[in-house]
């Protein structure tokens, strides 16, 4: 690797390949949505929300801890700081926000941007994660995540992904009228 060049990906194949030996032997509770196996194929495509959750928040933290996580490894802080996303992830979902719920969110998304820039200083923030800055606010503003969060817009967007247009403006057809929501 080159001085002052960051590496392209840090789960890249080798890493993948392990993680999705860890995906087929893990089996998680009925509540929660098993992520595909064939996960980062192009044949499985993108990936539900649920099974986005899933792999960020319970498969990967499995594989990065298990990889990463011994004291020493180069890339241990690079797994801590992955920590610091997963826990601000949880503290915004929670279905009840509390002063401390949003303490704990802003401590560490506010440790997962410092973070990233001293592990990637060239990287440039992405709107997404500059809304991290922001969202310490907007829970306390507008209550817990799950009263604003856009699901429902995912949902409706990924049904017309699935519709075949053949890039025809107007003749989608009757297939997506208001009957259907």
């Amino acid at each position: 690797m080159q001085i002052g060049v960051e590496p392209k990906a840090i789960l890249g194949g080798a890493v993948m390949q392990e993680v999705i030996r860890d995906l087929q032997r893990t089996r998680h509770h009925s509540c929660i949505a098993s992520v595909p196996t064939s996960v980062g194929s192009k044949a499985i495509g993108s990936l539900s929300a649920d099974h986005s959750r899933t792999l960020h928040c319970v498969n990967l933290v499995v594989s990065i801890i298990r990889l990463f996580g011994s004291p020493g490894h180069r890339l241990q802080s690079h797994a801590t700081n992955y920590m610091h996303l997963v826990t601000a992830v949880q503290a915004a979902d929670a279905d009840a926000q509390s002063a401390t719920t949003i303490d704990l969110y802003e401590r560490h998304a506010h440790q997962y941007l410092q973070g990233l820039l001293e592990l990637h200083p060239y990287h440039r923030l992405t709107p997404s994660q500059h809304l991290l800055i922001h969202m310490g606010r907007f829970l306390r503003t507008m209550g817990p995540n799950r009263a604003h969060r856009t699901w429902a817009f995912e949902r409706f967007i990924f049904q017309l992904k699935q519709h075949q247009t053949n890039r025809k403006a107007g003749k989608s057809g009757p297939y997506f009228t208001t009957a259907h929501f």
